[in-house]
């Protein structure tokens, strides 16, 4: 049995910290206004890049909470696809699917993540007789081992959080270095393409929305990234493509889609505590008693 937690543990452990990683892609504002922006009115070839980034930032803050899915490339990690509801905000709030090579190989196909500020919950389904009985782990990013614990606690209590809209247009607006592409189709809406590569040595480190993800990208020795956004007519992000190198991965590459923005932030309920296992408790105690 304990064998077996300690596989599943591990398991859930490296497709967790995949999701925590990607929020050294970005890091958005959140000042939200409770309603939905008007649709853009000014034709975005008539507008300065800088104006348009700083339009859509705006128009995507404006917004409570938007679907995502997203496939992330992690190097030597595999690749990991994300789908589900995310909110925009302080504390992250998400109620996500997840499925990686790491899971299926030792849980299942997919994983039910519920996020609530630095803490995850993952409900693996097929692997329920391994926690004794119970549905749920448990993993708090803030008490990973080293700086990288008190990164995820600055990313989860600062507006910067994984897949956030407003991430890739926060960093391509900071970067100074954005251009128009062009436009095109993205899922059936015309869009237009926005593209730059941000220097993360040259941004504003006194910055409080920059700030957490420049502590997390030095931890990681992440030196730059290329970033890639497409915008709709009421210039809110469908789509981004995101790619950098982490010495410790290899190239990590970041596709994602957004739609059905709503004003309503989504709710997390934490599962029971009788029916969640504390991952990292379980892993402490399984390298103190051993494997049985």
């Amino acid at each position: 049995m304990r064998r077996r937690l300690r596989a599943t543990a591990t398991a859930v452990l490296a497709a967790g910290s995949l999701l925590g990683l990607a929020a050294c892609s970005g890091g958005g504002s959140s000042s939200h206004s409770g309603a939905a922006a008007a649709p853009s009115t000014a034709t975005p070839a008539t507008q300065s890049v800088a104006d348009v980034m700083n339009l859509a930032t705006k128009r995507t803050e404006s917004y409570r909470s938007e679907h995502v899915s997203m496939t992330m490339a992690m190097g030597s990690k595999g690749t990991s696809t994300i789908s589900g509801r995310m909110s925009s905000g302080t504390p992250i709030a998400a109620d996500l699917t997840e499925t990686s090579a790491d899971l299926s190989a030792t849980t299942g196909s997919s994983i039910h993540v519920l996020m609530s500020g630095t803490v995850e919950y993952m409900n693996t389904g097929a692997t329920a007789g391994t926690l004794d009985g119970k549905h749920w782990m448990k993993m708090d990013l803030a008490q990973l081992g080293g700086g990288t614990g008190q990164a995820f606690k600055s990313l989860a209590n600062s507006s910067s959080h994984p897949q956030d809209a407003s991430a890739a247009l926060k960093l391509l607006t900071a970067s100074g270095d954005v251009k128009r592409v062009g436009t095109g189709t993205v899922n059936g809406v015309q869009a237009t393409e926005y593209a730059g590569t941000v220097d993360l040595a040259k941004l504003d480190a006194t910055d409080p929305d920059l700030k957490p993800l420049l502590q997390q990208a030095q931890q990681e020795g992440m030196k730059s990234e290329t970033v890639d956004v497409w915008l709709d007519k009421n210039d809110l992000p469908v789509k981004m493509h995101e790619t950098s190198t982490v010495p410790s991965l290899g190239t990590m590459d970041i596709t994602g889609t957004f739609s059905d923005y709503s004003d309503t932030p989504v709710t997390v309920t934490p599962p029971p505590a009788s029916d969640t296992v504390d991952l990292l408790q379980a892993l402490k105690a399984g390298g103190a008693t051993g494997a049985n």
